[in-house]
Protein backbone atom coordinates (compact mmCIF):
# COMPACT_ATOMS: atom_id res chain seq x y z
CA UNK A 1 0.00 0.00 0.00
CA UNK A 2 1.33 3.26 -0.73
CA UNK A 3 2.25 5.25 2.40
CA UNK A 4 0.84 9.11 1.87
CA UNK A 5 2.17 9.90 5.24
CA UNK A 6 5.49 10.52 3.00
CA UNK A 7 3.59 13.97 1.53
CA UNK A 8 6.00 16.30 3.18
CA UNK A 9 3.15 18.95 3.44
CA UNK A 10 1.52 16.36 5.88
CA UNK A 11 1.71 17.31 9.78
CA UNK A 12 -0.04 16.22 12.74
CA UNK A 13 -2.37 18.70 14.81
CA UNK A 14 0.37 19.23 17.41
CA UNK A 15 3.07 19.45 14.97
CA UNK A 16 0.87 22.36 13.60
CA UNK A 17 1.16 24.09 17.34
CA UNK A 18 4.36 23.84 17.93
CA UNK A 19 5.74 25.47 14.94
CA UNK A 20 7.11 28.69 16.06
CA UNK A 21 5.99 30.79 13.32
CA UNK A 22 2.08 29.63 14.15
CA UNK A 23 2.43 31.48 17.49
CA UNK A 24 -0.20 28.76 18.46
CA UNK A 25 1.93 27.45 21.19
CA UNK A 26 2.12 29.69 24.11
CA UNK A 27 -2.17 29.98 23.75
CA UNK A 28 -3.49 29.41 27.91
CA UNK A 29 -6.91 26.49 27.13
CA UNK A 30 -8.96 25.27 29.84
CA UNK A 31 -8.26 21.45 30.11
CA UNK A 32 -11.12 19.21 29.07
CA UNK A 33 -14.00 19.72 27.09
CA UNK A 34 -17.12 20.57 27.57
CA UNK A 35 -19.89 18.73 26.81
CA UNK A 36 -17.64 15.70 26.64
CA UNK A 37 -20.17 13.22 29.18
CA UNK A 38 -23.06 14.40 26.77
CA UNK A 39 -21.95 12.91 23.88
CA UNK A 40 -22.49 9.49 22.15
CA UNK A 41 -19.09 8.15 19.95
CA UNK A 42 -19.35 5.95 17.09
CA UNK A 43 -16.01 4.35 16.88
CA UNK A 44 -14.08 4.91 13.12
CA UNK A 45 -14.55 2.21 10.86
CA UNK A 46 -12.24 2.40 8.19
CA UNK A 47 -13.84 -0.41 6.54
CA UNK A 48 -17.38 1.00 5.72
CA UNK A 49 -18.10 0.74 1.95
CA UNK A 50 -19.33 4.44 1.73
CA UNK A 51 -17.60 7.32 -0.30
CA UNK A 52 -19.09 9.32 2.28
CA UNK A 53 -19.75 8.56 5.81
CA UNK A 54 -19.68 9.72 9.47
CA UNK A 55 -17.59 9.05 12.12
CA UNK A 56 -15.82 10.32 15.38
CA UNK A 57 -12.19 10.31 14.32
CA UNK A 58 -9.42 10.87 17.36
CA UNK A 59 -7.56 14.08 16.86
CA UNK A 60 -4.00 12.63 17.53
CA UNK A 61 -5.18 10.62 13.84
CA UNK A 62 -6.08 13.69 12.13
CA UNK A 63 -3.23 15.38 9.79
CA UNK A 64 -3.27 18.49 7.84
CA UNK A 65 -1.91 19.55 4.87
CA UNK A 66 -0.14 22.98 4.64
CA UNK A 67 -0.34 22.76 0.65
CA UNK A 68 -3.82 24.07 0.36
CA UNK A 69 -5.10 24.67 4.30
CA UNK A 70 -6.12 28.38 5.17
CA UNK A 71 -3.31 30.52 6.95
CA UNK A 72 -4.22 30.06 11.19
CA UNK A 73 -6.26 32.90 12.51
CA UNK A 74 -4.74 32.90 16.32
CA UNK A 75 -7.07 35.42 17.34
CA UNK A 76 -10.17 32.73 16.53
CA UNK A 77 -8.62 30.28 18.60
CA UNK A 78 -7.42 32.23 21.31
CA UNK A 79 -11.11 33.83 22.19
CA UNK A 80 -12.68 30.10 22.14
CA UNK A 81 -10.25 29.65 25.79
CA UNK A 82 -11.55 25.96 25.79
CA UNK A 83 -12.93 23.56 23.44
CA UNK A 84 -16.79 22.74 23.16
CA UNK A 85 -18.59 20.17 21.77
CA UNK A 86 -21.76 21.75 21.57
CA UNK A 87 -19.71 24.59 19.14
CA UNK A 88 -18.11 21.75 17.35
CA UNK A 89 -19.25 21.30 13.80
CA UNK A 90 -18.46 18.67 11.74
CA UNK A 91 -15.05 18.64 10.43
CA UNK A 92 -14.79 17.08 6.81
CA UNK A 93 -11.76 15.04 6.64
CA UNK A 94 -10.38 12.93 3.45
CA UNK A 95 -8.94 9.24 4.03
CA UNK A 96 -6.72 8.55 1.56
CA UNK A 97 -5.52 5.11 0.27
CA UNK A 98 -3.02 4.65 3.23
CA UNK A 99 -5.36 5.07 6.29
CA UNK A 100 -4.24 8.78 6.33
CA UNK A 101 -7.01 11.03 7.92
CA UNK A 102 -6.40 14.58 6.29
CA UNK A 103 -8.33 17.57 7.39
CA UNK A 104 -10.15 19.24 4.14
CA UNK A 105 -12.05 21.32 7.07
CA UNK A 106 -12.22 21.78 9.98
CA UNK A 107 -8.13 22.95 10.92
CA UNK A 108 -9.07 25.44 13.85
CA UNK A 109 -11.46 22.95 15.38
CA UNK A 110 -8.61 20.20 15.84
CA UNK A 111 -6.21 22.95 16.80
CA UNK A 112 -8.71 23.80 19.76
CA UNK A 113 -9.01 20.23 20.36
CA UNK A 114 -5.33 19.53 21.12
CA UNK A 115 -5.07 22.73 23.31
CA UNK A 116 -7.54 20.90 25.78
CA UNK A 117 -4.67 18.29 26.71
CA UNK A 118 -6.71 15.23 25.51
CA UNK A 119 -6.93 13.25 22.91
CA UNK A 120 -10.55 13.99 21.82
CA UNK A 121 -12.62 12.44 19.12
CA UNK A 122 -14.42 14.37 16.82
CA UNK A 123 -17.24 14.72 14.84
CA UNK A 124 -15.77 13.98 11.40
CA UNK A 125 -17.64 13.67 7.57
CA UNK A 126 -15.09 11.40 5.71
CA UNK A 127 -14.31 11.34 2.11
CA UNK A 128 -12.46 7.79 0.98
CA UNK A 129 -10.81 8.19 -1.86
CA UNK A 130 -10.61 5.52 -4.82
CA UNK A 131 -8.19 3.20 -3.12
CA UNK A 132 -6.15 3.01 -6.43
CA UNK A 133 -5.86 7.49 -6.34
CA UNK A 134 -2.25 8.92 -6.44
CA UNK A 135 -0.74 11.16 -4.02
CA UNK A 136 -1.18 13.91 -6.59
CA UNK A 137 -4.08 12.93 -7.28
CA UNK A 138 -5.10 12.86 -3.21
CA UNK A 139 -3.67 16.38 -2.94
CA UNK A 140 -5.68 17.96 -6.13
CA UNK A 141 -9.21 16.63 -4.81
CA UNK A 142 -8.70 17.73 -1.45
CA UNK A 143 -7.58 21.27 -2.37
CA UNK A 144 -10.51 21.85 -4.88
CA UNK A 145 -12.97 20.45 -2.05
CA UNK A 146 -11.52 22.48 0.49
CA UNK A 147 -11.87 25.64 -2.38
CA UNK A 148 -15.54 24.24 -3.18
CA UNK A 149 -16.30 24.38 0.42
CA UNK A 150 -14.96 27.68 1.03
CA UNK A 151 -16.20 29.63 -1.83
CA UNK A 152 -19.73 29.12 -0.19
CA UNK A 153 -18.46 30.62 2.83
CA UNK A 154 -18.60 35.11 2.75
CA UNK A 155 -15.27 35.23 4.73
CA UNK A 156 -13.35 33.23 2.19
CA UNK A 157 -9.85 35.23 1.63
CA UNK A 158 -7.90 35.60 -1.96
CA UNK A 159 -5.72 33.94 -0.13
CA UNK A 160 -7.35 31.04 1.07
CA UNK A 161 -8.01 30.59 -2.62
CA UNK A 162 -4.45 31.22 -3.90
CA UNK A 163 -3.16 28.59 -1.73
CA UNK A 164 -5.97 25.97 -2.35
CA UNK A 165 -5.21 26.70 -6.20
CA UNK A 166 -1.62 26.52 -5.76
CA UNK A 167 -1.97 23.22 -4.67
CA UNK A 168 -3.52 22.35 -8.15
CA UNK A 169 -1.64 23.92 -10.32
CA UNK A 170 -4.31 27.44 -11.15
CA UNK A 171 -2.19 29.63 -13.29
CA UNK A 172 -3.63 32.69 -11.50
CA UNK A 173 -2.43 31.49 -8.46
CA UNK A 174 1.02 31.04 -9.54
CA UNK A 175 0.91 33.92 -10.80
CA UNK A 176 0.13 35.69 -7.27
CA UNK A 177 3.02 33.51 -5.72
CA UNK A 178 5.86 34.35 -8.69
CA UNK A 179 5.17 37.77 -8.45
CA UNK A 180 5.43 37.83 -4.79
CA UNK A 181 8.74 35.94 -4.85
CA UNK A 182 10.08 38.62 -7.32
CA UNK A 183 9.47 41.24 -5.04
CA UNK A 184 10.95 39.66 -1.74
CA UNK A 185 7.49 39.81 0.46
CA UNK A 186 5.67 37.11 1.34
CA UNK A 187 1.75 37.08 2.54
CA UNK A 188 0.77 34.65 5.13
CA UNK A 189 3.16 32.30 3.72
CA UNK A 190 2.39 32.83 0.00
CA UNK A 191 5.53 34.52 -1.66
CA UNK A 192 9.09 34.59 -1.00
CA UNK A 193 9.92 31.88 1.92
CA UNK A 194 12.70 34.56 3.40
CA UNK A 195 10.64 37.31 2.35
CA UNK A 196 9.09 40.06 4.82
CA UNK A 197 5.23 39.63 5.29
CA UNK A 198 3.21 42.56 3.48
CA UNK A 199 0.77 44.43 5.65
CA UNK A 200 -2.21 45.18 3.31
CA UNK A 201 -0.68 42.82 0.56
CA UNK A 202 -3.26 44.36 -1.92
CA UNK A 203 -1.60 47.39 -2.30
CA UNK A 204 1.89 45.76 -3.68
CA UNK A 205 -0.10 43.45 -6.46
CA UNK A 206 -1.29 47.10 -7.13
CA UNK A 207 2.08 48.29 -7.48
CA UNK A 208 3.19 45.32 -9.45
CA UNK A 209 0.91 46.16 -12.21
CA UNK A 210 1.16 50.09 -11.67
CA UNK A 211 4.88 50.41 -11.34
CA UNK A 212 5.96 46.95 -12.20
CA UNK A 213 8.10 44.33 -10.43
CA UNK A 214 12.09 46.24 -10.37
CA UNK A 215 10.51 49.24 -8.93
CA UNK A 216 8.08 47.74 -6.78
CA UNK A 217 11.49 44.96 -5.79
CA UNK A 218 13.63 48.15 -5.18
CA UNK A 219 10.99 50.06 -3.10
CA UNK A 220 10.93 46.80 -0.78
CA UNK A 221 14.81 46.49 -0.76
CA UNK A 222 15.01 49.82 0.28
CA UNK A 223 11.84 49.79 3.15
CA UNK A 224 12.62 46.40 4.64
CA UNK A 225 15.77 47.51 6.61
CA UNK A 226 14.25 50.72 7.71
CA UNK A 227 11.35 48.61 9.02
CA UNK A 228 13.11 46.14 10.61
CA UNK A 229 15.81 48.13 12.32
CA UNK A 230 14.42 51.95 12.53
CA UNK A 231 10.44 50.94 12.92
CA UNK A 232 10.88 47.56 14.59
CA UNK A 233 8.23 46.43 12.76
CA UNK A 234 8.48 42.59 10.99
CA UNK A 235 6.34 43.79 7.63
CA UNK A 236 6.08 46.30 5.60
CA UNK A 237 3.01 48.03 4.57
CA UNK A 238 1.98 47.67 0.78
CA UNK A 239 0.66 51.41 0.64
CA UNK A 240 4.20 52.28 1.53
CA UNK A 241 5.55 49.25 -0.98
CA UNK A 242 3.32 51.60 -4.01
CA UNK A 243 4.41 54.76 -2.99
CA UNK A 244 8.33 54.27 -3.03
CA UNK A 245 7.60 52.32 -6.49
CA UNK A 246 5.89 54.92 -7.74
CA UNK A 247 8.62 56.89 -6.25
CA UNK A 248 11.56 55.07 -8.52
CA UNK A 249 9.23 55.08 -11.28
CA UNK A 250 9.18 59.20 -11.22
CA UNK A 251 12.96 58.86 -10.89
CA UNK A 252 13.34 56.78 -14.15
CA UNK A 253 11.14 59.46 -15.96
CA UNK A 254 13.72 62.18 -14.83
CA UNK A 255 16.46 60.48 -16.96
CA UNK A 256 20.00 61.65 -15.18
CA UNK A 257 19.62 65.03 -14.44
CA UNK A 258 19.85 67.06 -11.31
CA UNK A 259 16.14 65.89 -10.16
CA UNK A 260 16.69 62.57 -10.53
CA UNK A 261 20.03 62.58 -8.61
CA UNK A 262 18.13 65.23 -5.70
CA UNK A 263 15.17 63.04 -5.45
CA UNK A 264 17.46 59.81 -4.96
CA UNK A 265 19.54 61.56 -2.66
CA UNK A 266 16.51 62.77 -0.26
CA UNK A 267 15.19 59.29 -0.56
CA UNK A 268 18.88 57.62 0.83
CA UNK A 269 19.77 60.25 3.66
CA UNK A 270 16.26 61.50 4.86
CA UNK A 271 12.95 59.46 4.00
CA UNK A 272 13.84 57.35 7.03
CA UNK A 273 13.74 60.56 9.48
CA UNK A 274 10.22 60.49 9.03
CA UNK A 275 7.88 58.91 10.84
CA UNK A 276 5.83 55.69 9.32
CA UNK A 277 2.66 56.90 10.50
CA UNK A 278 3.37 60.40 8.89
CA UNK A 279 4.32 58.72 5.68
CA UNK A 280 0.95 56.91 6.17
CA UNK A 281 -1.32 59.42 7.42
CA UNK A 282 -4.09 60.58 5.04
CA UNK A 283 -3.47 58.35 2.17
CA UNK A 284 -6.88 56.26 1.91
CA UNK A 285 -7.84 55.50 -1.65
CA UNK A 286 -4.37 56.41 -3.92
CA UNK A 287 -2.25 55.64 -1.41
CA UNK A 288 1.17 55.01 -3.47
CA UNK A 289 0.29 57.91 -5.39
CA UNK A 290 -0.57 60.41 -2.39
CA UNK A 291 3.06 58.46 -0.22
CA UNK A 292 5.30 59.58 -3.66
CA UNK A 293 3.71 63.32 -3.73
CA UNK A 294 4.39 63.66 0.02
CA UNK A 295 8.13 62.22 -0.57
CA UNK A 296 8.34 64.75 -3.93
CA UNK A 297 6.86 67.94 -1.60
CA UNK A 298 9.40 67.53 1.61
CA UNK A 299 12.31 66.87 -1.20
CA UNK A 300 11.61 70.43 -2.72
CA UNK A 301 11.41 71.84 1.04
CA UNK A 302 14.81 70.57 1.53
CA UNK A 303 15.84 72.08 -1.93
CA UNK A 304 14.39 75.52 -1.19
CA UNK A 305 15.70 75.46 1.78
CA UNK A 306 19.20 74.74 0.50
CA UNK A 307 19.60 71.94 2.42
CA UNK A 308 19.94 69.57 -0.71
CA UNK A 309 21.15 70.21 -4.00
CA UNK A 310 18.83 68.86 -7.08
CA UNK A 311 16.38 70.88 -9.35
CA UNK A 312 12.61 71.47 -8.25
CA UNK A 313 9.79 68.53 -9.17
CA UNK A 314 7.02 70.58 -10.34
CA UNK A 315 3.25 69.64 -10.66
CA UNK A 316 3.38 69.39 -15.00
CA UNK A 317 6.08 66.45 -14.27
CA UNK A 318 4.04 64.52 -11.60
CA UNK A 319 1.02 65.05 -13.79
CA UNK A 320 3.00 63.41 -16.87
CA UNK A 321 3.86 60.56 -14.50
CA UNK A 322 0.29 59.25 -13.34
CA UNK A 323 1.58 61.15 -9.72
CA UNK A 324 -1.68 64.14 -10.35
CA UNK A 325 -3.05 65.06 -7.14
CA UNK A 326 -6.09 62.88 -6.72
CA UNK A 327 -8.23 66.41 -4.87
CA UNK A 328 -7.89 68.14 -8.36
CA UNK A 329 -9.36 64.73 -10.40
Amino acid sequence: MKNYTDDPQLRTLREVISDPKNKLSSIKFAKGALYKDSIHIHPTNDSIDKKIYFAFVRASKLLVSSSYQRYICVSTIKKAKQFNYLLCQTLVVALRPDGSYVIIDGQHKGIMSVLSGEDLDLPCQVFKHDINASLSQCIKIEAQLFEDLNNSRKNTSTLDKVRAGLSYGDDKSKEFQDNFVSIGVQAEGIGYEDGIEVNGWAKATESISKWKIPNTRRAVDFLRPIYETKWNLEYVDGSMVGGLAATFSLIEACGSGDKAKGLKTYIKNYFSNVSRSKWTENTRGQSDVLIARKIVTKYNDLLDQGIIEGANIGEDLLTNNRLKNPATL
